[in-house]
């Protein structure tokens, strides 16, 4: 029984075959153990196919797509070991074939043993909801890696972990990259953000000391006047709210409105603060 039939699981030193394209040209006795031995499932499934050739076809799509997570097609190359583990498990003898070209006359078997392994493992495709999930798995490790090889390690992992059929690694670079650069942008409309707002509360204090200024001043004023004997008149007092309570300004504190003067504080950044208030 394979090390890993009970269930795909992730070992460590399994993950450097994580998206492979091609069956490694050696391998050892415990990483045909691992990949190339079969549950009792596994086996009945195998032992249902008529042909020979099949009974040993299906095997290398299931042991296969364990390995790396992906599938296997025709064109790729067997070694003697390989097929004589295959030939010994199942008491067939093995082929003298160098790939599976050969093993594969119509596409239409070929494609029913990919799909028979994905079955037979639980593998599927990835759905639009499993890469926004996937986008999400990598927002998370950017924080702790940005490396680009890294991140396409861990996404491999990921979907082997998920039972989710590892892409070419052209799609999967440019959902990374998509990604990176979707952090990017909303990383930089942050900061500009943070800038206008630094801009906006030098400009808040800035009117507030203008404001404070003024009212003290006109306070001074007033206050000189009964000195000089001079009338004030009421009227004009309660329309001068802050000398009412000794310099408080009783319309409130200043808030400088970012969004409405967001070009005039940084016109280079006015187009950005624009499509986010949108």
């Amino acid at each position: 029984m394979s090390l890993l039939s009970a269930g795909v699981i992730m070992q460590g030193w399994q993950s450097t075959f994580l998206g492979i394209r091609q069956l490694p040209k050696e391998l050892s006795a415990f990483e045909l153990q691992a990949f190339f031995t079969f549950s009792r499932a596994e086996l009945d499934l195998i032992h249902a196919r008529r042909a020979d050739t099949h009974k040993l076809g299906l095997p290398l799509h299931i042991g296969f797509l364990r390995l790396s997570g992906r599938l296997l097609d025709a064109k790729r190359m067997v070694s003697a070991t390989l097929w004589r583990h295959l030939g010994a498990q199942l008491g067939i003898a093995s082929p003298e074939l160098a790939s599976l070209k050969a093993l594969y006359t119509r596409e239409a078997t070929l494609m029913e043993h990919q799909r028979m392994a994905c079955d037979v493992l639980e593998f599927t495709w990835m759905s639009e909801h499993q890469r926004r999930a996937l986008v999400r798995f990598v927002r998370d490790e950017v924080a702790r890696s940005g490396d680009t090889d890294q991140l396409l390690r861990f996404s491999r992992r990921w979907l082997y972990e998920h039972k989710l059929l590892i892409p070419h690694d052209r799609t999967l670079r440019s959902i990374l990259t998509n990604a990176l650069n979707t952090i990017e942008r909303e990383s930089a409309e942050a900061i500009t953000a943070e800038l206008i707002q630094s801009v906006a509360d030098f400009l808040n204090l800035l009117a507030n000391l203008v404001k404070a200024w003024n009212t003290m001043q006109m306070q001074q004023v007033l206050q000189g006047w009964p000195n000089r004997r001079q009338h004030v008149a009421p009227e004009l007092m309660r329309k001068i709210a802050p000398t009412r309570t000794e310099g408080i300004n009783l319309r409130g504190v200043f808030r400088f409105p970012t969004e409405r003067y967001a070009s005039a504080i940084m016109p280079s950044l006015a187009t950005s603060i624009r499509t986010r208030s949108a």
